[in-house]
C-alpha cells in the first residue's frame, strides 16, 4: 500500500518512469495500486499535479504523495452532446481528454467505454459491453469508434488491419518539422515506454505533414496508415520533435494544457450497410488556445 510521502529522485543516473521510483520506494504496492495512486490525483512531482504514471522524471525531481488529497473534480462527464454517429451497429463519439479510452487495470471504473456504456443503456435499456476496435490515449481528444454487435467488432477490426481506415490527428509539436513519410519498427521498451528498434518490433507508418509554423513549435497533420501504440508521439520525439506536454516522450510545458494531440477525421465503411462514414472533429478549446498563444 502506498502512505504519505515525499522524497527526492537522485541526480544521478538515468530518467525513469514515475510509476517506477514510486514502486522501488513503496515495495509492496502493486503496480495497479501504484498507478490507480497517479490516475486519482494523489501525486505531485515538483509541486505540480500529475496523471501520468509512465512519465519520465528528471534526475532531482521532488515526489509527494497524499493519499487523503481529494479526487479532482474535472473529471469529464461523458454526454449525448459528444455522440457523432449511433446506430445498433456502431458509435463514434468525440472523446475528451482525461480520461482513458478502456479501462487500464482491472477494476478500473471511469473509462470511456464504460461511461459511454451506460450512457446508452440509460436511454436504450440492457445491452452488451461495446467491442472495442481502437483507442486514444488518455490525454489525446478526438473521434473514436466503438461496435455494437459483435459482427461490428470483427468487421471494423478487418478495416483496422487492412489499413482502410481514414485517420488523421492534428498535433503541435516543438521545433520545425517537415513535410515527410516516417517508417520505422516499434517495440516496448523495460523502461515503460515504446522506441523505434532494429529488432523485432511492429512496423509503422506515420504521414507528417506541417500546417502552420509557430514560435518554437510547428502545427502538423498526421495521417496514419498503422496504428500502434504512441505511434505518432515516437515518431516525432524521435525527430526530436516532441509533441508539446508529451510527459513521457518530451516533458511537461506550463503552457501546454495537456498532450497536444487530437484525433480530427476518422472515416469507414460501415459494418453492415457498406456505407462510406467521414467524421471531422474540429481542435477542442483548450488546444486552440494553446496556438493562439504560439502565433
Amino acid at each position: 500500500m502506498l502512505s504519505d510521502a515525499r522524497f527526492e529522485i537522485p541526480s544521478e543516473g538515468e530518467r525513469a518512469p514515475l510509476e517506477r521510483w514510486l514502486r522501488r520506494h513503496f515495495s509492496e504496492a502493486s503496480w495497479a495500486q501504484v498507478r490507480r495512486a497517479v490516475q486519482t490525483g494523489k501525486v505531485r512531482v515538483n509541486g505540480d499535479l500529475v496523471d501520468e504514471p509512465r512519465m519520465l522524471l528528471r534526475p532531482g525531481s521532488t515526489v509527494e504523495v497524499s493519499m487523503t488529497a481529494p479526487r479532482p473534480r474535472d473529471r469529464p462527464r461523458i454526454t449525448r452532446d459528444m455522440l457523432r454517429h449511433l446506430d445498433s451497429q456502431i458509435v463514434v463519439v468525440a472523446k475528451p481528454p482525461g480520461i482513458d479510452s478502456v479501462a487500464a487495470e482491472p477494476g478500473q471504473r471511469h473509462s470511456l467505454d464504460q461511461e459511454l456504456h451506460a450512457l446508452l443503456r440509460s436511454k436504450h435499456g440492457r445491452m452488451p459491453p461495446l467491442g472495442v476496435v481502437q483507442r486514444l490515449d488518455r490525454d489525446t481528444s478526438g473521434l473514436l469508434v466503438f461496435a455494437r454487435t459483435p459482427d461490428a467488432r470483427e468487421a471494423l477490426k478487418e478495416q483496422f488491419m487492412e489499413r482502410t481506415v481514414e485517420r488523421r490527428y492534428l498535433a503541435i509539436a516543438a521545433g520545425k518539422v517537415a513535410r515527410q513519410r516516417i517508417e520505422s519498427h516499434l517495440a516496448p521498451r523495460r523502461e515503460g515506454f515504446i522506441a523505434s528498434t532494429n529488432r523485432g518490433g511492429k512496423l509503422a507508418i506515420t504521414h507528417v505533414e506541417p500546417l502552420e509554423v509557430l514560435r518554437g513549435a510547428t502545427l502538423v497533420a498526421c495521417r496514419l496508415e498503422t496504428g500502434r501504440r504512441h505511434q505518432i508521439r515516437v515518431h516525432l520525439a524521435e525527430l526530436g520533435c516532441p509533441l508539446l506536454g508529451d510527459p513521457i516522450y518530451g516533458r511537461r510545458r506550463k503552457d501546454a494544457p495537456r498532450l497536444a494531440l487530437h484525433a480530427e477525421i476518422l472515416g469507414f465503411e460501415h459494418p453492415t450497410s457498406g456505407e462510406t462514414l467521414h467524421f471531422e472533429e474540429p481542435l477542442p478549446e483548450d488546444l486552440v488556445a494553446l496556438l493562439e498563444s504560439l502565433r
